[in-house]
């Protein structure tokens, strides 16, 4: 598979959806299991499971994420946006108005830091300006939970425009670990551009 043929997507399983929906889904779809990864706990990371396409030209990849509690599955290659339209008809995942209206709509700062984390993860590579304005100004949320998840959504997705805010940030916050973790964020998104 060359870079040209790869496309990635994202989508959030909600919490009733078991790894065996996921195996049965997969199979469903014809993909056959390759590897599993356990254990990465220093990224919160205790379960990834990878299937493939007979034609080994897209992969699922299922993340069990302990860190942020919730459970991805990726889509990667040449036919991901296919695979993952498939997989969203045979498993229960979260719309992308369902993520954004939870982000709306939460009513404390524990509420608000969860719903973040998983919209940002499932909006990867793609984020309308009035989601990233909304992004911006949690930044200066009064609850540092709240700040560190609009830290922690600006380094999952990685945008060069997002260093100026996170430099500001790690100067200006009045959390150290709010600071710490915007400084670095900006450093890993300056080495990644």
């Amino acid at each position: 598979m060359t870079p040209s043929d790869e496309t990635q997507r994202t989508l959030i399983l909600k919490p009733e959806v078991t790894r065996a929906d996921v195996l049965a889904a997969a199979n469903a779809l014809d993909f056959d299991w390759t590897e599993d990864y356990e254990a990465v706990p220093e990224q919160g990371i205790f379960f990834n499971r990878v299937w493939v396409d007979r034609e080994e030209t897209t992969a699922i990849i299922l993340i069990e994420d302990t860190s942020l509690d919730l459970n991805v599955l990726v889509t990667k290659g040449r036919r991901a946006k296919k695979t993952a339209r498939q997989l969203a008809k045979r498993l229960d995942v979260w719309s992308e108005q369902e993520l954004w209206r939870a982000v709306e709509r939460a009513s404390s700062a524990e509420a608000l830091s969860a719903s973040l984390r998983r919209w940002t993860m499932g909006r990867l590579y793609d984020m309308s300006r009035r989601e990233r304005s909304a992004l911006e100004e949690y930044l200066e949320h009064k609850s540092p939970a709240v700040r560190l998840a609009a830290v922690d959504s600006m380094g999952y997705l990685g945008h060069p425009g997002f260093i100026g805010l996170l430099d500001d940030v790690a100067n200006a916050d009045d959390d150290e670990q709010v600071r710490q973790a915007a400084q670095f964020v900006a450093d890993g998104i300056r080495e990644l551009s």
